[in-house]
């Protein structure tokens, strides 16, 4: 499927109310593509997939436009029970994951502030993000914002740019972040893997 049949179909979910009770979704290894990323975005902040608990979008080239694209639906309103993201081999970048870090740090001020119906990617309790391009800039980033990630268990980051031996900038803020309680990593954190 190339990007234009994912825009169709993704309008298609959006006007037509197609699948509303799907849970979930694999279109790994499509040409999705940054533009298909966005339809389905936008679709979702409609209101379609709903229900939608695990996305595959692996291998479906959409670099950081279309990851920032998805994962500021859940703060906008769309893809409220999304628990797992499977966005391997995609080009994100530090970008990407700056918007992932971004939009949780807003989506949970937004909470802070008592703003009902907003939950942003709190629920998000794993994410796949090996083989990208994810460097030292893009790890701190994520340390960074990591805190609003409460039920995050599982982090894949394997085969990424950034430096392992010896530890990077990105390697040695994550663990900061994880020593100091980010992740929540007493209570939920279960897997990380940063190796190459």
């Amino acid at each position: 499927i190339g990007s234009a049949g994912i825009v169709n179909f993704a309008n298609a979910l959006a006007t037509r109310g197609l699948f509303a009770s799907i849970e979930g979704l694999g279109i790994q290894n499509n040409d999705v593509g940054g533009d298909g990323m966005r339809a389905l975005s936008k679709a979702a902040i409609g209101g379609a997939m709903s229900k939608l608990v695990w996305l595959d979008v692996s291998d479906t080239p959409i670099g950081d436009d279309g990851f920032g694209s998805l994962v500021q639906a859940p703060a906008a309103g769309g893809l409220r029970n999304l628990r797992w993201i499977g966005a391997s081999g995609n080009s994100i970048g530090d970008a990407g994951v700056g918007v992932l870090s971004t939009m949780s740090r807003d989506a949970f001020s937004h909470k802070l502030q008592g703003i009902q119906g907003i939950q942003g990617i709190q629920g998000i309790q794993g994410i796949d993000l090996s083989q990208n391009n994810i460097g030292d800039e893009g790890l701190c980033a994520l340390a960074a914002g990591s805190g609003p990630l409460d039920a995050l268990w599982m982090l894949n980051l394997s085969a990424n740019a950034f430096e392992l031996e010896p530890a990077g900038a990105g390697l040695r803020a994550l663990a900061a972040a994880l020593r100091g309680g980010g992740f929540r990593a007493k209570g939920h954190l279960k897997h990380i893997k940063p190796t190459a």
